[in-house]
């Protein structure tokens, strides 16, 4: 080949490279980017004020050890590692005053959480001050339940082969509640986006929150909504809006 015809490839060739990212980096601008989406009750979130938020094992059984490690590094990778939500390093056995977060473990009952930090309330959901009308709110632990036999649980039958991948996703699923995130499949839009499913998971004694937010649109792949079938299978992960709205709540410094 000529060296004029070489050049002339090789100018070809390189003008449609060009083009071709250009087009790319155009369709990159134009994408819909999906922005914080979630369901939450402001009444839960823990301030700077509060952080790190102290979190301990209520009566910590020797044979739950590998569990246990299980947990907090599933809540490091996907919760503090990707926002400014800071917990306590290590996670201690309870004492009997302890506040925070206080998680107890049990084979027999579906894990839960309370939504986010927690106050003593009168029987209309107001907060109750230390002294009557005076002081501060009293503030009482946040308790959570986690089940580390899932596999064996009736509900969990597609954990059977798989409950170390299930005791991650539910850790970041209750750990999430704590923080204030309520149940996505039971906002308002569920019932005509996933009417089938919202209709069958809207108890109703599904806390709805305090003062509950919507946070943008809502989340068919959240983590907190159980119309995803959040034990299906893989690696656990919050959905792009989850891990939106988790920084927007609560950002780092």
């Amino acid at each position: 080949m000529r060296r004029s015809s070489l050049k002339l490839g090789v100018r070809a060739a390189l003008t449609t490279a060009y083009a071709y990212f250009g087009l790319l980096s155009a369709f990159a601008q134009q994408a819909p980017r999906i922005g914080p989406e979630a369901y939450l009750d402001q009444e839960g979130y823990w301030p700077p004020t509060s952080r790190p938020v102290r979190v301990c094992w209520n009566s910590p059984e020797p044979r739950h050890e590998a569990q246990r490690r299980m947990v907090r590094s599933a809540v490091k990778e996907h919760i503090e590692n990707q926002s400014g939500v800071e917990f306590n390093t290590s996670w201690p056995a309870c004492g009997e005053s302890d506040l925070g977060i206080r998680i107890a473990v049990s084979d027999h009952t579906w894990p839960v959480s309370h939504v986010g930090r927690q106050f003593a309330r009168d029987p209309d959901g107001r907060l109750l001050r230390r002294f009557g009308h005076f002081g501060d709110y009293q503030e009482l632990p946040t308790q959570m339940t986690l089940n580390f036999q899932l596999d064996e649980f009736a509900g969990f039958e597609s954990c059977r082969g798989r409950n170390d991948e299930c005791i991650a996703v539910v850790a970041i699923h209750e750990f999430l509640h704590s923080l204030g995130f309520l149940h996505e499949h039971i906002r308002q839009e569920a019932a005509s986006r996933q009417p089938r499913c919202a209709q069958a998971l809207h108890p109703p004694q599904d806390f709805h929150g305090f003062r509950p937010l919507r946070v943008g649109d809502y989340d068919e792949s959240s983590i907190m909504n159980y119309c995803n079938n959040i034990y299906r299978g893989g690696a656990p992960r919050l959905s792009v809006g989850d891990l939106a709205a988790l920084q927007l709540w609560y950002p780092r410094n």
